[in-house]
Formats: C-alpha cells, structure tokens, sequence
C-alpha cells in the first residue's frame, strides 16, 4: 500500500521567555521550541510573532507563589 505525503513545510521557531516568582530575586529564562507550517521563512517569521503573544501571561504555581511569563525573543 502507498501513501501520497503532501509537500509540508515545518518551520522551528523558538521563544525565549522571561519567568519571574514573587520573592525571587533571579528570574528563569525558558527556550520554547514550536513548529510552524508555512509557505516561506517569510510567512513562518510572521506566524512566530503572532504566536508569541499568547506566550506572556500569569498564574500561581504549586506553592501559591505568582509567576509571569514574559516573551523576550
């Protein structure tokens, strides 16, 4: 049996984001790794950006202690 794979073309875009905890002095940097379907570097660059800001948000860890994420690049 054969199968026809379409031609996909998968674009890597990784994030870089800012964690800070409430009473932590140091923040962490995270590397998010997504993949992209797009026709061009172009279109997955664009695709990247709009993505990224629905990276940054809030939210109470185990502890109960606030953290924000925040896209840096």
């Amino acid at each position: 049996m054969t199968f026809a794979i379409p031609q996909w073309c998968w674009y890597v875009a990784q994030y870089v984001i800012e964690a800070r905890v409430t009473n932590c002095e140091q923040p962490s940097l995270l590397i998010e790794s997504v993949l992209i379907k797009a026709d061009s570097p172009e279109a997955a660059y664009a695709k990247a950006n709009l993505l990224c800001s629905s990276s940054e948000h809030v939210y109470r860890n185990r502890q109960g202690e606030i953290v924000t994420q925040r896209y840096v690049g």
